[in-house]
């Protein structure tokens, strides 16, 4: 899929059955805001897994990952994965 910074972002879209997912890396080590090609249909939902422990509940952060495609942005190094159900 085409994005507003492809020679540092990569993305692309795999269909399995009844559901599309967009997937998007960031291969430098800079953040990334920009725009991913996302076609029309149904909304994609961040499905990213987290990759560290949890801290404890009086020491987490507000969730700071909103992505509202087209829209996207990414931490150096960072990907993000998104699911929507097609019909």
């Amino acid at each position: 899929l085409a994005n507003s910074d492809e020679r540092r972002i990569l993305s692309y879209l795999r269909r399995s059955g009844d559901e599309e997912f967009l997937i998007a890396i960031n291969f430098s080590n800079q953040s990334f805001t920009g725009f991913v090609e996302a076609a029309g249909g149904a909304t994609f939902v961040d499905v990213t897994p987290e990759l560290a422990a949890p801290p404890p509940a009086a020491q987490r952060p507000a969730k700071g990952r909103t992505n509202a495609l087209p829209a996207l942005t990414l931490g150096g190094h960072g990907f993000r994965i998104f699911r929507r159900r097609i019909s």
